[in-house]
């Protein structure tokens, strides 16, 4: 064969026209088999490879229902279109922190409403609109890059300087995203399904132009991203949901950005490649999103999900620290500088520990399969070890948050509440060792706000109480309500109570021997085997 012939039958393979015109079929024998497989294998909204490269009247989009509708707006648009988003979220957070912050100033002084609006802005504005992401030389958002900047020909310095600072917008993101209203039941547009919510529009544009731009829906790091950020919404808008699974490669999504240092530090947080390729069946069209119990039930198979869950949860509270130290909103220096706390995040902050605990619940009683732990040739039930000792770090500092009162700039509350609830599963659900559950005890002691010297009359006189009553606020009796609540858990906490599930201790010669194999932070016997000892609580720090 010449090569000219084959130039020529190469030339028509790749002209060919299809049946479905603005269509991506995949290399596979079934349009099924490609679902969740990426914008490489997308057979719905025409988003493959070839379509883009060679066809400028497609191109891949979350913002928009097909290919060839976000080819008609140009990629400078969606720039100015991202800005100015960013723009409209600026001023709806700062609405929501002018209500909250009680016309306070930074400074304690008198100001007006208005000059406190202006501050506020002002300190908002400093993150979303960053100099990092609009900065003229390599800002994500700015024209140098939009002009200058190309995926492909970048080195590998530039694109992780980009992954980093699309890491950063798309956690801001996801708590807006998730400040977003409930869709209405009576919504009118095809998919029933209404997506004109101005908060949730603005974060489109943003991603889009992420999208046109930096392809995160096609690199690994940033696809992960993209999950990350929408998961937690998937059952308020599970169409849009579908949209973005149909643009990832779900086998491949997932890894931390960053140096190598701190890539070595979030991989833990971060999943691998293939945490998300169970969505793949919720990805095909017309398929039902996957509700909370399927989500924690895959959570509970894989730690590396659960551990993604963390995550999410991690990002939120930082967040809303990093707001509220910004427009210096802090409730009050008694209750130990509590943060207010957005919609937005504490959706996510529930949305999180939720779907973690009920794994753990899963995991626990789970007495064979992949719910259970393998060791020395007997599988038990329970959670396993290597999600605990995971755990326990992020776990120990949320409990710990505020432990510092308002000295440290103030703290997300509901962040230690998220440590205190997986706390109190942990201990209820696991058979863990004194050590560990004096660990815990001291974290939740340690997160209480610390009372001013002198707050509290030696002589116990009637008028100093009366005095010190009044200095007693609501978040802080809230907050010493919740931390008592879970040292009653952690202390209470007895996983095998009067022998194993319930039943008489004496009928086991060998004392719990049942649970003989399970979690080495278990203490050993006095006799030196790897027996369990009496760990039914400890005492108080």
């Amino acid at each position: 064969m010449s090569l000219s012939n084959l130039s020529s039958q190469l030339s028509a393979l790749s002209n060919a026209n299809t049946t479905n015109s603005g269509f991506a079929h995949p290399s596979n024998r079934t349009n099924n088999e490609s679902v969740g497989r990426g914008f490489h294998h997308s057979n719905k909204h025409g988003h493959a490879v070839v379509s883009i490269v060679n066809d400028p009247t497609k191109k891949a989009s979350v913002l928009f229902e097909d290919a060839r509708r976000a080819a008609e707006v140009d990629v400078g648009s969606l720039r100015e279109s991202a800005v100015g988003a960013l723009g409209e979220l600026v001023e709806g957070i700062s609405s929501w922190y002018l209500l909250h912050s009680n016309g306070r100033s930074s400074n304690n002084g008198g100001s007006s409403i208005e000059e406190r609006r202006e501050e506020i802005h002002h300190a908002i504005q400093s993150i979303y609109k960053s100099h990092v992401y609009l900065n003229p030389t390599n800002g994500i958002l700015s024209n140098n890059y939009l002009s200058n900047f190309e995926r492909g020909t970048a080195n590998t310095q530039q694109n992780q300087q980009v992954d980093e600072q699309v890491d950063q917008l798309m956690t801001l993101l996801a708590t807006c995203l998730c400040e977003c209203a409930p869709p209405s039941t009576a919504a009118d547009d095809e998919h029933g399904e209404n997506i004109n919510d101005p908060i949730l529009m603005a974060v489109l544009q943003v991603v889009e132009y992420l999208i046109r731009h930096y392809q995160i829906h096609a690199r690994p790091h940033t696809a992960h991203m993209m999950l990350r950020t929408f998961l937690p919404i998937h059952l308020m808008y599970p169409q849009l949901f579908q949209r973005v699974l149909s643009l990832v490669d779900l086998t491949t999504a997932g890894g931390s950005v960053g140096n190598s240092k701190s890539r070595k530090t979030n991989a833990t947080m971060s999943g691998g490649a293939g945490t998300w390729t169970f969505l793949r069946p919720f990805a095909a069209s017309g398929a039902k999103p996957i509700n909370a119990k399927g989500l924690a039930k895959m959570a509970a198979r894989d730690e590396s999900l659960a551990m993604v869950l963390c995550d999410i949860g991690k990002r939120s509270g930082e967040v809303c620290v990093l707001e509220g130290r910004a427009v210096v909103v802090v409730s009050d220096n008694a209750a130990g500088g509590a943060l207010p706390v957005r919609k937005g995040i504490s959706a996510i902050l529930s949305f999180s520990v939720g779907i973690l605990v009920e794994a753990l619940h899963i995991q626990s009683t789970s007495s064979e399969g992949r719910g259970g732990v393998r060791s020395g040739g007997v599988i038990t039930g329970g959670v396993q070890e290597s999600l605990v000792r995971k755990l326990l770090p992020l776990v120990l500092g949320a409990c710990r948050s505020g432990g510092n009162g308002a000295q440290d700039g103030g703290y997300c509350p509901e962040w230690k509440e998220w440590g205190r609830l997986t706390a109190s599963s942990l201990a209820m659900l696991c058979p863990l060792n004194g050590d560990v559950k004096t660990a815990l005890c001291d974290a939740i002691v340690e997160g209480l706000p610390k009372m001013e010297k002198g707050s509290l009359s030696d002589d116990g006189d009637d008028q100093h109480m009366e005095g010190y009553n009044d200095r007693i606020s609501t978040p802080l009796v809230d907050d010493a309500s919740s931390a008592l609540m879970a040292l009653l858990a952690v202390l209470g906490s007895s996983h095998v109570n009067g022998g194993i599930n319930g039943n008489d201790s004496s009928e086991h010669d060998d004392e719990n021997d049942e649970w003989k194999y399970y979690l080495p932070m278990l203490p050993p016997g006095k006799d030196g085997n790897n027996n369990i000892v009496d760990y039914m609580g400890c005492d108080l720090p």
